[in-house]
């Protein structure tokens, strides 16, 4: 099967700043909020999800209830375009306390492997505390989480290199017989 990735130019306002990710709430412009929208759906097309993880047209119940970001390509390059998403959304989980997570990334595949989520990380913990990253993983999100060596659940160092989480969040879970429970609200 065959999908056309289209990419965005990026509004005459965001040309020349500089190359950080620009956030996008439910108060954004409607046409930044349709390029996340773009990127959510060759994200499910991409992963063969059954629904698509962002509409620019929902209405959160809470003010922080979604924090989305747009990435764009290096501002050295012509023309500017917006290159992929994330989106963040407000937690309640009943193991781990209500924290961020970061629900679903998506980058044109040209542009992964350059750094774009490396150069934002420390700007999303600044931003969102210890967030949780929600799986299931591609395997280049799963690469990259291991780089990081951090636990995905309590972002204590990992203590074993072949996975995402560290032995003490894994056996906590493994003797409630559960993943964290997640009710979104």
């Amino acid at each position: 099967m065959y999908y056309r990735i289209d990419l965005p130019s990026l509004p005459v306002s965001e040309l020349d700043k500089p190359n950080e990710p620009l956030a996008i709430s439910a108060k954004s412009p409607m046409k930044l909020r349709r390029v996340v929208e773009r990127f959510a759906i060759y994200f499910r097309r991409e992963f063969e999800y059954d629904f698509q993880q962002f509409e620019a047209t929902e209405k959160p119940k809470a003010e922080n209830s979604y924090a989305a970001y747009l990435f764009a390509n290096e501002p050295n390059w012509d023309p500017r375009v917006w290159v992929g998403a994330c989106c963040f959304r407000w937690r309640k989980f009943e193991d781990v306390g209500h924290q961020w997570a970061m629900q679903w990334m998506w980058l044109h595949p040209y542009f992964r492997g350059k750094g774009i989520l490396s150069h934002s990380w420390d700007k999303f913990h600044e931003l969102h505390g210890n967030f949780f990253c929600e799986p299931p993983f591609s395997r280049a999100m799963t690469l990259f989480l291991r780089k990081q060596a951090k636990c995905i659940l309590c972002w204590q160092p990992l203590d074993a290199v072949d996975g995402t989480i560290c032995t003490r969040c894994e056996a906590r879970h493994i003797k409630n017989k559960t993943n964290p429970r997640v009710s979104i609200g």
